[in-house]
Parts: structure tokens; C-alpha cells; sequence
């Protein structure tokens, strides 16, 4: 009888499992992971490239300009030790570890781009974020945040003022995330 029991009690272990993975499946949101594409606008232009891991190079006689967009997952590494706090997350470009408990997942804040310049024969290259805009697939145009009031028409210290609420600890996350 009791090997006929424990024979029962293993076979519901393997199974129950399953059971119930299939069970919450449908009460668990799903899990998205976002990737920001480059395709450069502007024909077929040979000065564009678009490289394997996702960056976009303009290539041009003494001048190489490289565009890689940073995904969430890379910003919350680079600001680890303010990343990792909940909804208490003072990263000033993504919302940390925090999910969204109406949508189930964590909405991008900010689409971040690492610009890399490399010139070994112009004498200067002057490159202002104040010309550049983005198109997105859906025809918006977008624009670059400076960090200060005065470097921009939209700045990170104008919508984290706005998004700031009253109290000591906001003001101390606003203090983070400007520094």
C-alpha cells in the first residue's frame, strides 16, 4: 500500500507542474522585450551602413559617425546603483526594475542613442544634437532632451520637474537623476 502511495505522490509531483504552468499562463502578463531598428532615410546613399549589431555608420572621407540605440536592459547596467530600487528608481533615462502593474511590463521612458565620432583628419567636427531628429515607422518626428532648461526646447530637467511630486525624497531622486 505504501509503495502504491508513493508511486501516486511522484507521478502528481511530475505532473501538477505543467498543470500548472498551463493554468497561469493566462494570468501572468507577457513578458515584451523592445529593440529600437536604425535604416538610414535618405536613398541609397553608399556613406550609410547599418552593422550587425544593430548601429549605423555614416562613413565619409576623414569623418566616421557611429548611432547605436542603448536598450533598457544596458542604461539600468550603466546606472546600476539607482536602477534597482522599484518604483523608488531614480535612473534618469528608464524606469529601473519597475513594471507597470496595469500594461504587465516596464514602458520605455526614453530612447537613448550612443553617438561615436571618430576623426583623424578634419581638424573639427561640430555635431549639435539641436539638428538632429528622429522618424520613427509611424512618420513622428522626434527630438533630442538636453539635460538643462537652457540647452533645449525639451529638457530632462523640465519633465523630471514636472513628473516631480512634494517631499524630501522626491527632491532627492530629482537631485540623482540630474546629477
Amino acid at each position: 500500500m505504501r509503495l502504491r502511495d508513493l508511486a501516486a505522490i511522484l507521478l502528481a509531483v511530475t505532473l501538477l507542474p505543467g498543470c500548472i504552468s498551463e493554468r497561469l499562463q493566462g494570468l501572468l502578463p507577457p513578458v515584451y522585450e523592445y529593440t529600437s531598428l536604425l535604416v538610414p532615410d535618405g536613398g541609397e546613399d553608399a556613406a550609410y551602413s547599418v552593422n550587425p549589431d544593430g548601429s549605423m555608420t555614416y562613413d565619409e572621407e576623414g569623418l566616421r559617425v557611429t548611432v547605436r540605440p542603448l536598450s533598457d536592459a544596458e542604461l539600468n547596467e550603466r546606472y546600476r546603483n539607482v536602477s534597482y530600487q522599484d518604483r523608488f528608481s531614480a535612473n534618469p533615462f528608464t524606469y529601473g526594475n519597475w513594471r507597470d502593474p496595469s500594461l504587465g511590463y516596464t514602458p520605455n521612458r526614453f530612447t537613448v542613442f550612443e553617438v561615436e565620432v571618430f576623426n583623424p583628419v578634419l581638424p573639427k567636427v561640430e555635431l549639435s544634437p539641436d539638428d538632429v531628429a528622429m522618424r520613427t515607422g509611424q512618420g513622428e518626428y522626434l527630438t533630442f532632451f538636453g539635460i538643462n532648461r537652457e540647452d533645449s526646447e525639451n529638457s530632462l530637467e523640465d519633465y523630471y520637474t514636472l513628473n516631480r511630486g512634494p517631499g524630501g525624497n522626491e527632491q532627492y531622486r530629482f537631485d540623482q537623476r540630474m546629477g
